[in-house]
């Protein structure tokens, strides 16, 4: 959810924790590639077993590219990783296998200068495909970089006056646990840069997310009424507490809808203001009961 005034676009994702999920998606995607790659993350557990997870967004406000009548439209294909991936396999399989297609020379060549040039201290933790949008471009989000090595990594790769605009948004997330930093890279890296930053515990429990929004409002990049929406939405439900809206088909009915605040993104361009978007989480939870 975008958070200034003027942004009503909203985004929604879905997240395959286990494989065993990418099985009843497959034959509802229109993509060919994309029917292939979740069956192979499903059924070839050792050629994809560096993929923790998978993310399938879906841009809600944009035309989409490559669907059928009855079928899913394409969506931005994200694999997360638990652990290190050696460069070779992401370039020349992973990537590939998720875009449908091989990289092109300059993408291959970009993303073999930004993994070399990665600190001892960062990995990779998301790789995108982000062939649904126009650009064909792949995306990386990186981990394990503090604030001075997020910006000294940008000055080292990114486009000329990219670092100096991430880092003046830095000051608005510096205290934020689990800092993410990401770029886009087709025929060249993008000037756009993603900082990502949130809290282990929820707001009631977390006073630096009050703090964070309040920083966002200041800076005009939050309305009161995003952020009132924002901290709204933790909490859960239950068939008994929202039975109009429960989906016990799906569901069954027992268990919980839980909603947490994921996280906070704040994205810098080199030709407009920069755009900050919360990303709010909801998961059902089963009872032990089965229900």
């Amino acid at each position: 959810m975008r958070l200034a005034s003027a942004s009503g676009a909203v985004d929604f994702a879905l997240r395959l924790a286990e494989r065993a999920q990418a099985r009843g998606l497959m034959d509802r995607v229109a993509s060919p590639h994309l029917r292939s790659f979740l069956r192979h993350w499903y059924e070839d557990a050792a050629y994809l077993a560096p993929v923790s997870s998978v993310w399938l967004e879906f841009d809600l406000n944009r035309e989409p590219r490559g669907s059928e009548a009855g079928s899913l439209p394409l969506p931005v294909v994200c694999a997360q990783f638990g652990d290190r991936v050696e460069p070779r396999w992401l370039i020349d399989s992973l990537l590939p296998a998720m875009h449908g297609s091989p990289l092109n020379p300059s993408q291959r060549r970009l993303l073999h200068r930004c993994l070399d040039a990665l600190p001892a201290a960062g990995r990779i933790l998301y790789a995108f495909s982000l062939r649904s949008r126009p650009g064909d471009a792949v995306r990386l989000e990186l981990c394990g970089l503090d604030p001075a090595a997020m910006v000294a990594y940008l000055e080292r790769v990114a486009a000329p006056g990219a670092a100096a605009r991430a880092g003046a948004l830095i000051p608005l997330i510096k205290r934020c646990e689990r800092l993410h930093l990401s770029f886009d890279i087709a025929s060249e890296i993008s000037p756009r840069i993603g900082l990502e930053g949130s809290f282990v515990h929820r707001p009631h429990r977390e006073p630096r997310w009050s703090e964070l929004f309040d920083r966002l409002m200041a800076s005009g990049l939050c309305t009161p009424e995003k952020r009132t929406a924002v901290f709204g939405w933790p909490g859960y439900d239950s068939l008994w507490t929202a039975s109009d809206r429960w989906p016990d088909d799906a569901a069954g009915l027992g268990g919980f809808c839980v909603r947490c605040l994921s996280h906070l993104k704040l994205v810098s361009w080199p030709d407009r203001e920069p755009e900050a978007k919360a990303y709010l989480l909801f998961q059902h939870l089963r009872t032990r009961s089965g229900g």
